[in-house]
């Protein structure tokens, strides 16, 4: 009678203790590499906080995804300056269901660190993802990695342009459309969009450097263009010059058109701008403004 006595008590402790550790909301995570392995152990869910992107000054982009998800009502991000932010701090929503979702944080204060965690809501409670940190850029400088890339040039105002990463980099790509003038004549800085646009709308040939740097998008940024010759020049001077970004001795396209036959590419063995016929193939790096 004892021994029933014992084992019945045990069984009751052991339920006990079953219900209260089931908490309503699940802070726990993995760090900052991956997600929590479903947060209460009933649900199966698992949250993810993805790498940030598209960081500027004031603000980024928030990423995270959510798999063997049956019921999510609520998904988003919460935020603070402090490691492991819950819904006490900040928050900010973005659908709900599973897969991946995005929201873009932004009137942050510039230069600053946050930690972001993702986060599902389930009838069971709220579900946190890995803690994740993301500094907001400071004011720019030349050479820094900051708005998808190196940056070659600063306005003074907060803004400027940067260059592609070295990934990205093309090799043996043509101009384009030799015989043809597409009007892209904008030499200086700030004109290289405007020229990249001008040669898509006279030239339809795939393949192109220009049509190359349209297309391309990297660290969550796709509004990339094809260098004047003056960007491309401050690519030569502020990062080939000075072994960053992985550069090449040999020659690189610009958008700069010289006539109808040719355009203007630079030497980047020794920083020479030089005009070449339109059906050359060299190498091309992407800008975008910030």
């Amino acid at each position: 009678m004892k021994n029933k006595y014992l084992t019945i008590l045990g069984m009751a402790l052991a339920l006990t203790f079953s219900f209260t550790s089931c908490s309503k909301d699940d802070d726990s995570d993995n760090g900052e590499g991956g997600g929590n392995g479903g947060g209460n152990g009933t649900t199966g869910i698992s949250v993810t906080t993805l790498t940030a992107d598209q960081v500027e000054q004031t603000s980024v982009r928030l990423r995270g995804r959510i798999t063997d998800a049956s019921s999510v009502s609520s998904r988003g991000f919460v935020w603070g300056t402090e490691s492991d932010p819950t819904k006490d701090d900040n928050v900010i929503t973005a659908g709900s269901g599973e897969g991946s979702f995005n929201a873009v944080l932004s009137g942050l204060t510039k230069g600053t660190r946050y930690h972001v965690r993702a986060f599902a809501e389930t009838p069971s409670g709220t579900i946190y993802g890995n803690n994740r940190a993301v500094e907001t850029l400071g004011d720019p400088v030349v050479g820094d990695f900051g708005a998808g890339g190196l940056i070659i040039y600063v306005d003074g105002s907060g803004g400027g342009l940067v260059a592609a990463p070295e990934e990205t980099e093309w090799v043996n790509v043509q101009w384009g459309c030799s015989g043809t003038s597409t009007n892209a004549s904008g030499t200086n800085i700030g004109s290289g969009a405007a020229n990249t646009a001008a040669i898509l709308s006279a030239c339809s040939t795939d393949e192109i450097a220009a049509k190359y740097c349209d297309e391309l998008t990297a660290n969550g940024y796709s509004d990339w263009h094809l260098p004047s010759s003056d960007e491309l020049g401050r690519i030569y001077i502020n990062l080939k010059d000075k072994n960053l970004g992985g550069f090449s001795d040999e020659f690189y396209w610009s958008s700069s058109e010289d006539n109808a036959n040719a355009a203007v590419f630079m030497d980047f063995n020794n920083g020479d701008v030089l005009e070449g016929d339109k059906s050359n193939s060299f190498r091309v790096r992407a800008v975008r403004a910030f």
